[in-house]
């Protein structure tokens, strides 16, 4: 009898699924993210009104209704930061009684004669936790993430209740933000700390001990499309950002230049850029991630990528000015990861590859580097420039060379 019943069973999911019915409704997050790739101005407009406009379309309030919850954590001076935040939110509209910072840190804040140190255990708080549910956003103050997973995550990694509540309304639709180190928890694993060619030439930690290699951790996962970096380009990260998504198996990676948003609709399951740089999208489509054959693609503001489509809105022209801009066929830098955005748009226009060099000038690794290969592909395709460039499906391939740097003292 109980086989004849899941055999049943069984052949009723074969015939739901055959007609594209679901055989169970799958909880989705109602709820976005505001993701800011570190150094957000106070004049930002564009990114402090988006994530504000999400935090009223929450419980549909008014600007004057919705409240927001500061987690200030990750930075080495909580009070401060939170409270700068704060002010910038005034400045666009939100009533100071209505911003609360949620006493949560590790470090004490030095301008206050009080010490936020002891916070520490609040997020065991049933009294704070059940506080959250009243907020339409929370916000992460930039400074170390590796502070927000420590009070955020109990010793087995598990949620506290702070965070399990901050869970519960982001799933009901509250709307999520973070800069640099609050950028940094959305993924989960995260990026503890590391550069593009430390994690090129000695790989891959979890141990915070092991100062040259690539520090993963565990993050706080509200990001689930992929890894997530910040101060991307201003700090040539491209190259730690691929090394962290081939080691946790991730297919798509995301890197966010400063002042720059990328706005994550989990219904719609887009992400829109928005604010002063772009984002760096890295889709891996062998089998088994390597660093060859990657796909790479650089969206602006405006541009919106469907991630569950993989296809992209790209708000520009075709109209590239190609005077605008130099011919170069090869140029070599100590951090090639510096200049991806021009290496794949402007470099590469009027050519079927371009190609760039970074290496270790000093220490034991000294001369060890890698070229870096960008070539077109039939769906590449570059988009200039009224408003500035944006390059969609790069292949990408990293090889690594030895260079021998010689100083000739005579030629002077």
């Amino acid at each position: 009898m109980t086989e004849k019943i899941l055999l049943l069973i069984s052949t009723m999911f074969i015939i739901l699924f055959f007609l594209g019915i679901p055989a169970m409704s799958i909880e989705k997050t109602a709820g976005s993210l505001v993701i800011v790739g570190g150094r957000l101005e106070p004049d930002n407009s564009e990114i402090y009104n988006k994530f504000i406009e999400l935090s009223m379309k929450y419980r549909n309030k008014t600007r004057a209704e919705i409240k927001i919850g500061i987690v200030p954590a990750g930075s080495s001076e909580p009070v401060f930061s939170a409270e700068n935040f704060k002010k910038n939110l005034i400045s666009y509209g939100i009533f100071e009684k209505n911003i609360e910072t949620i006493p949560i840190a590790v470090k004490d804040d030095p301008s206050t004669d009080f010490d936020e140190a002891t916070w520490k255990d609040n997020a065991f708080s049933k009294e704070i936790a059940e506080k959250i549910k009243d907020y339409d956003a929370i916000w992460f103050t930039g400074g170390d993430q590796s502070r927000y997973t420590e009070v955020l995550l109990d010793k087995e990694k598990n949620k506290t209740p702070l965070l399990e509540a901050i869970w519960d309304i982001y799933k009901k639709g509250a709307v999520l933000g973070g800069t640099s180190a609050g950028a940094a928890i959305m993924s989960s694993p995260m990026i503890g700390g590391g550069n593009s060619l430390d994690a090129l030439n000695y790989g891959i930690t979890y141990k915070a001990e092991e100062k040259k290699k690539l520090l993963l951790a565990e993050g706080l996962g509200f990001f689930s499309y992929g890894m997530v970096d910040q101060h991307f380009s201003q700090r040539g990260r491209l190259g730690r950002l691929a090394m962290a998504a081939i080691e946790t198996n991730n297919k798509l990676a995301f890197g966010i230049d400063e002042n720059t948003a990328m706005v994550v609709d989990n219904l719609n399951n887009t992400i829109e850029v928005i604010g002063e740089g772009g984002l760096t999208i890295v889709n891996f489509t062998e089998k088994e991630n390597s660093i060859k054959n990657i796909i790479i693609s650089y969206i602006e503001k405006g541009d919106i990528y469907n991630i569950a489509a993989d296809k992209f809105d790209i708000k520009k022209t075709e109209n590239f000015d190609e005077e605008e801009y130099e011919d170069r066929e090869f140029y070599v830098s100590t951090s090639i990861f510096d200049d991806i955005k021009d290496a794949i748009t402007v470099y590469l226009y009027k050519k079927e590859k371009t190609e760039g060099l970074a290496f270790e000038m000093t220490g034991k690794k000294e001369g060890a580097g890698f070229i870096l290969t960008f070539r077109k592909g039939k769906d590449t395709k570059i988009y200039c420039c009224d408003r500035g460039s944006s390059a969609v499906n790069v292949y990408m391939d990293i090889e690594p060379v030895k260079i021998e740097v010689k100083i000739d003292k005579g030629s002077h």
